[in-house]
């Protein structure tokens, strides 16, 4: 299965280089190459997870075709790694080919002495941290945004002790933003906050969807494997497992059906070389994986499709929304609920008739499985146009604390308080001052526009 696992590569590396000569579009128009993914990043993943497995090829089998195409491997990735820029996967390549060093050196007859070892270990860590410190330096937003990341789905992931489900984890992290910064509104992560789709470490993922026992056994899954394959001594496979490791640490490769094939093939090959075991158990555990595996692997694929067919429903929607239309969305809704695309477009289409009422119904279903705090602003906007001011208050707040970079909602509170009597000019006076205080990172002209409009609406008061 090691052999497969190279191939698997290699047709992504030839993916990955027609993309980058301009032979094949890429998934994804701002970036060069994407492989057969919609993002750089999670394919540098990819490909740094089969590297250990090339390199103990090309070092020990002595197959002369397994060899070429292990070095063949090697060649097309790393000459295709730079372009794809993912710190990430540079990082997992690096250390499943240490592995694979380390197994080397045993496998010569060695052995890791007490004091060679400690100094073998302490040389990593501070290898490491230094690697790490640099990136920090070369990139502090972006280190301090996975910072905030990390510390706000570790609360959602106590916050639920049992889980979510896959499909909320992203409204369970967006409530604990909310909740961190309502009770941290100076904290030093203001900056940096945003409204990601996924938490960027798939084991603290895996906490908030299936509780704490789920992010005990997937860290207890992937250190058996480590170690069954070291101790099988297929150090490529346990590099592999290093390096995947290091992948799902910072990066989001579960949500892709080929991370799926690869852990599969992954598995497979190390459940094989357990030589102690018989052919038959060997092989029925194999199956078991695959089945396992397939189920999300399965569902990402069907996803695609729906996600092609609510494209061609939400292009119609924009213009208008018959009855119809409106059946039919409704019945995508249902099987769609865990899309927050979906369920955003049907809220803000519902809103455009006029049905307020289903609109914040379809809207706080979005809340439930999305961060982004336009599906509170929509859900205030509409209390506001049926006169629930106080309704409208609460969301518009709660979408500047999930938030509080944002303008959007810190011009919406304004303009709210603008529209009652002079009693309350205290509360849109704060609102204001808060509006055209708050930093912009990227000024724009809907940007300027709100803040003109606050203060034509300050000069008239």
């Amino acid at each position: 299965m090691a052999q497969l696992i190279v191939v698997f590569g290699l047709v992504e590396c030839v993916f990955g280089w027609l993309q980058l000569l301009g032979f094949a579009a890429s998934g994804n128009s701002m970036y060069p190459a994407t492989g057969t993914f919609y993002n750089p990043g999670p394919y540098c993943g990819f490909l740094a997870v089969i590297a250990p497995v090339a390199l103990h090829a090309v070092l020990h089998d002595r197959h002369k075709v397994a060899v070429w195409l292990s070095g063949t491997y090697l060649f097309l990735a790393i000459g295709l790694m730079p372009a794809l820029m993912g710190r990430t996967g540079w990082i997992a390549a690096l250390l499943g080919c240490a592995v694979v060093a380390a197994g080397r050196y045993v496998s010569a007859g060695r052995s890791f002495k007490k004091g060679r070892l400690r100094v073998y270990a302490v040389s990593m860590i501070v290898l490491t941290i230094a690697f790490l410190a640099l990136l920090y330096f070369l990139k502090p937003d972006s280190a301090q945004g996975r910072v905030l990341m990390w510390m706000v789905a570790f609360q959602a992931m106590i916050a639920h002790p049992w889980g979510v489900g896959w499909d909320r984890v992203a409204g369970a992290f967006g409530q604990a933003q909310e909740d961190y910064f309502a009770q941290h509104p100076d904290s030093v992560f203001v900056s940096v906050a945003g409204a990601p789709e996924y938490v960027f470490n798939e084991f603290l993922q895996i906490g908030i969807a299936f509780g704490i026992a789920g992010f005990i056994a997937f860290i207890a899954v992937v250190v058996a494997g480590a170690v069954t394959a070291w101790r099988s001594r297929c150090y490529g496979l346990c590099g592999a497992v290093v390096a995947f490791t290091a992948v799902c640490f910072s990066s989001y490769p579960l949500q892709f059906a080929e991370f799926y094939l690869l852990v599969f093939l992954l598995g497979g090959a190390i459940i094989f070389h357990r030589h102690n075991y018989p052919v038959w158990l060997r092989a029925g555990a194999c199956v078991v994986l695959g089945g396992v595996l397939s189920v999300p692997a399965y569902g990402i694929m069907e996803r695609k499709r729906q996600t092609s067919e609510w494209d061609r429903m939400s292009n119609a929607i924009r213009y208008r929304l018959s009855d119809g239309m409106m059946k039919e969305c409704d019945s995508l809704v249902r099987e769609m609920g865990w899309s927050a695309r979906c369920l955003f477009d049907y809220g803000k289409a519902l809103r455009g008739n006029g049905d307020y009422e289903k609109s914040n119904k379809v809207l706080r279903m979005g809340v439930e499985i999305s961060s982004d705090p336009m599906f509170l602003n929509l859900i205030g906007r509409n209390h506001e146009d049926m006169g629930e001011t106080a309704e409208a208050e609460e969301y518009y707040t709660r979408s500047r604390h999930r938030l509080p970079n944002r303008l959007y909602p810190y011009y919406l509170l304004a303009m709210l308080y603008a529209k009652e009597d002079d009693a309350s000019s205290g509360k849109f006076l704060k609102a204001y001052e808060e509006a055209m205080e708050l930093p912009v990172k990227v000024e724009s002209p809907a940007t300027r526009e709100m803040r003109e409009e606050l203060i034509e609406v300050r000069g008239k008061r």
